[in-house]
């Protein structure tokens, strides 16, 4: 019987080194296809992340930028108006107690005209800036929790005391927007934490 004409036994891939190599050179490229797959998802991800941080950030600096408007600008007439105020309730204090919206409205109407047409555009003067503040936070221009830590004192200072003259002049005028923006930023809650970046 001649040997060499014998079918030859397939001894498996086990014991076949091309056959390792293949497998070998296949599970590394899966390896790397993965390792590049998890990068570009962290990239995207990291990119996004980068994204809204830089625009938290900008909002940051809107808010900002409207504190030194209102240092530069403003702080002269809030400053005015509650001083007067504070003289005016000072003088009338059993008045106050009687009639607050009456003894609020009072304070822009009686006295010496060029007194109270200043208390009047002061008024004026505080609300189209707190106008302008409210867009800017609705409209997440300005950061909320920023715009409220810098101007939280100063809007209660002014909406409290003159509410009642602020609702009387939106009868009067027929204009609910008279004083919109100083009233919303009042009623104003904080943001939690995660919605200030969404």
């Amino acid at each position: 019987m001649d040997l060499r004409a014998a079918p030859k036994l397939y001894t498996g891939p086990a014991n076949n080194p091309k056959s390792r190599g293949e497998k070998a050179f296949t599970s590394i490229e899966r390896t790397a296809k993965f390792v590049q797959n998890l990068v570009i998802i962290f990239g995207i991800f990291g990119g996004a992340i980068s994204l809204i941080y830089a625009q938290y950030d900008k909002r940051v600096d809107r808010a900002i930028v409207m504190t030194k408007e209102f240092n530069s600008n403003v702080r002269k007439t809030y400053l005015n108006l509650t001083s007067a105020w504070d003289h005016y309730a000072r003088a009338n204090t059993f008045t106050q107690q009687a009639d607050k919206e009456a003894f609020v409205n009072s304070f822009f109407t009686e006295g010496n005209k060029e007194e109270t047409k200043a208390r009047e555009d002061n008024l004026e003067d505080l609300l189209d800036f707190y106008d302008t503040l409210y867009i800017c936070v609705d409209r997440r221009s300005c950061d909320r929790n920023t715009a409220l830590a810098f101007f939280e004192p100063s809007i209660d200072r002014i909406f409290e005391p003159f509410a009642f003259h602020i609702f009387a002049r939106r009868a009067a005028e027929q204009d609910p927007s008279v004083g919109k923006g100083l009233e919303q930023l009042y009623r104003m809650e904080p943001e939690p934490w995660l919605s200030r970046y969404f």
